[in-house]
């Protein structure tokens, strides 16, 4: 299998050590052709070396075990050796430590191992909408020149504007697609996309705000939600206690298709039981040949990071070939 690579260097971190993160009763399985040991090189994370092992790294702390040496897989050197056991058929690692000097980094400093750098920004924004609350924000409705155009450091007029405040900080939205269930047609919620930031410098109706980041042009039309101070990392990764299963129905900052570390939508929300934390196996419809319907073929695993009613949102963590719409969302048991 190969090797995943550390997608940057400084990726922020959940801590899932102290986490309920398994199911007492599963067992990893292990990779074809899996080593009896690996030494550890620099930029491995645990989802690498796991990855090495595992056919779902994401149920590394099923097989990780602390010895003598060290009781913290997060400590590990490069040059360090891993080696694989067995205990009742039930497969472990545990950590040979090659002494590496003070000044040595071990893997893993931040505690790397879901990419959460690939959904800061995801994390801070609504991401879906409904109809009524786009309907009454605030909105862009131009400047004192004839511009239709707006970036960063312009000042424009908004409507809707009561209640807004002085110093008051805003997230500016554009509205993306509207979602609907591919089977029943029902609406489930519309796409919001954050594109910058403004600041109000005069209240009133309308009132002015200066347009402090934007990562698009600002245009009449756009939107002004309060932006979210402290957004909710706070969730562990989990199975859920339920069989579901769900469809991808968007695909998030892309047009046909995905890979690792980027974020799909499945339409299967709270309402079915999800949180942020499930996780989820991925399945490429099976073909129809010859008039027989071919089973339906496992590709990766994700994670549900936003849940709403009826939707929710994903970051894919491993997938051995491109994700598009269509594609199968089920919880993770196989």
């Amino acid at each position: 299998m190969t090797k995943r690579s550390l997608i940057g260097a400084s990726l922020l971190i959940f801590t899932l050590f102290t986490s309920p993160v398994l199911a007492a009763e599963t067992v990893p399985t292990l990779n074809a052709n899996t080593p009896d040991s690996y030494i550890v090189k620099k930029g491995d994370t645990l989802w690498d070396i796991s990855a090495i092992f595992l056919e779902d790294p994401w149920l590394w702390p099923a097989i990780w075990r602390a010895n003598p040496v060290i009781d913290n897989p997060h400590l590990i050197y490069p040059g360090d050796e891993i080696r694989l056991f067995s205990d009742q058929g039930k497969p472990y690692l545990t950590h040979y430590s090659s002494h590496p000097a003070a000044n040595a980094t071990p893997i893993n400093s931040e505690q790397s191992l879901i990419p959460m750098a690939a959904i800061k920004e995801f994390m801070t924004q609504p991401l879906l909408t409904d109809s009524d609350q786009f309907k009454h924000a605030a909105a862009v409705i131009g400047a004192r020149d004839n511009r239709l155009i707006y970036a960063q450091g312009d000042a424009v007029y908004v409507d809707n504007s009561t209640g807004m405040e002085l110093n008051q900080i805003y997230a500016i939205y554009r509205a993306g697609a509207a979602l609907h269930d591919p089977l029943s047609g029902k609406f489930l919620g519309q796409q919001a996309t954050q594109i910058g930031q403004a600041v109000v410098t005069h209240e009133g109706v309308p009132a002015r705000v200066k347009l402090i980041k934007t990562s698009r042009e600002i245009m009449p039309g756009d939107r002004l939600i309060a932006l979210q101070a402290n957004p909710n990392y706070d969730f562990s990764v989990q199975h859920a206690d339920i069989t579901w299963s769900a469809q991808i129905i968007s695909l998030v900052d892309a047009l046909s298709q995905v890979g690792n570390y980027q974020v799909v939508v499945a339409n299967a929300g709270q309402a079915q039981g999800l949180k942020a934390g499930h996780i989820a196996s991925l399945y490429k419809r099976g073909a129809i040949k010859h008039e027989l319907q071919l089973p339906d073929e496992r590709t990766g695993s994700a994670v549900i990071f936003k849940a709403f009613d009826q939707l929710s949102y994903l970051l894919i963590l491993d997938t051995d070939r491109p994700i598009r719409t269509g594609d199968l969302v089920t919880s993770g048991w196989d």
